[in-house]
């Protein structure tokens, strides 16, 4: 879709954000203890085996112990030795990356970024001792742990790259939509207003729609939804998609019904027509926003902007005006 990155933006992204290197540093720190203590086992598995090849039975060639190819002791301990160095050096160079990458950490985070808990320090530092007790798991025993975990991550990035489908990057400043109205009505009750409402919606594709507002004023609804921690490192962790426009008793009408999601199912909204409903997880938010509603005139175009300076969620703040 147009509105995903592509896979080589991603992998630069990912390569510029020092907190990207936690979890994958954590994972080779537990691999390369992992791969030492086995490589341990298998040295000692080599030792017993040279012990008994070497017994009381002096390990004739006719012997049932002696030693012969085919045989279960027959085991050459040149070879269980060879891959205890082998399993060493792996486990070695990956305690050296997983250093590397606490090392680097440390560097280009900044000191002021741990002082005020980093994006989210305390997932960061869950999410890392759980990638060091399965590192350490899968140098223990690759197969056994290490497919389990792979198809984990892979099914995990999946679904997480299909949950933000239809959601836009929320980055400021940052022009959403435009309302321009073209008759308006302020006959007292029946006042109302036929605009034109242009969109920057899903896929990036300019979406321009005609619209009735009941009212001589109106404001702009969207939906937000912040990730943090290690959530935040597939595509980002603060995203928007338009939902409706407030016109008078601060009702959403009309409401633009979003794709239904992963999100809405996790994170649902309740009750629907609230423009400041909000959900909440340990490791997302997903809330309702309202721009502050303003007079319409003719053929005055409103502009709806996502602008830094809020004190909730990113730093962003929905705001409306005519003069953008």
């Amino acid at each position: 879709m147009a509105s995903d990155p592509s896979l080589l933006a991603a992998g630069l992204r990912l390569a510029a954000d020092p907190w990207a290197w936690f979890l994958p540093g954590s994972l080779a720190l537990g691999g390369g203890f992992g791969l030492l203590l086995r490589s341990a086992a298998v040295a000692r598995r080599s030792d017993s085996r040279k012990g008994v090849n070497g017994d009381s039975h002096g390990g004739r060639p006719g012997d049932s112990h002696g030693g012969r190819p085919g045989d279960s002791h027959g085991a050459k301990p040149g070879d269980s030795h060879s891959k205890a160095a082998r399993l060493s050096a792996w486990g070695l160079l990956l305690l050296a990356l997983g250093t590397a990458a606490g090392i680097g950490l440390a560097v280009f985070a900044g000191r002021e970024d741990f002082r005020s808990g980093g994006p989210g320090l305390r997932p960061w530092v869950i999410a890392a001792g759980l990638s060091l007790i399965l590192g350490w798991l899968v140098g223990l025993f690759p197969r056994a742990a290490g497919l389990p975990l792979l198809a984990i991550t892979l099914s995990g990035t999946v679904i997480l790259w299909l949950a933000l489908e239809g959601w836009l990057p929320a980055s400021a400043p940052r022009e959403i939509a435009v309302l321009t109205p073209f008759t308006l009505n302020e006959g007292g009750s029946g006042a109302g207003a036929r605009a034109e409402l242009a969109v920057l919606e899903r896929d990036t594709v300019p979406l321009i729609q005609p619209v009735e507002i009941r009212g001589g004023e109106a404001g702009l609804v969207i939906e937000r939804l912040e990730l943090e921690g290690p959530l935040r490192l597939l595509r980002g962790s603060s995203f928007y998609r338009v939902t409706g426009l407030l016109g008078a008793g601060r009702a959403i009408a009309p409401a633009f019904a979003p794709r239904s999601g992963l999100v809405d199912r996790i994170l649902p909204l309740l009750p629907e027509g609230d423009p400041a409903a909000a959900a909440e997880l340990p490791l997302a938010r997903h809330w309702r926003e309202a721009s502050e509603i303003q007079k319409l005139a003719v053929l005055v175009p409103l502009h709806f902007v996502l602008d830094p300076g809020a004190e909730r969620g990113s730093g962003l703040e929905l705001l409306a005006s005519p003069n953008y």
